[in-house]
């Protein structure tokens, strides 16, 4: 997710939206117990993109097991 929240970047996830819409970008949990951050995209079956630079970074299948944690409405970067 380099592209729009580099290394030490805060985001700010709304923990009230949970409608999933394409192209947007949520905190996602996955069946093991972990998080990630990833853009929504629709499909059969829909899929969660990352957006980045690093090719480490894989493209994951949305299961019924996939929580939705909430949708990152801002993303902060220290300058410093």
């Amino acid at each position: 997710m380099d592209r729009i929240a580099p290394d030490g970047s805060y985001i700010c996830v709304n923990l009230a939206d949970h409608r999933v819409v394409t192209d947007k970008f949520y905190v996602f949990g996955t069946p093991d117990g972990e998080a990630t951050f990833k853009r929504y995209r629709a499909g059969n079956p829909p899929r969660l993109q990352p957006y980045s630079t690093n090719p480490d970074h894989e493209t994951l299948q949305m299961t019924g097991e996939t929580l939705i944690v909430g949708r990152v409405g801002r993303v902060i970067n220290d300058l410093s």
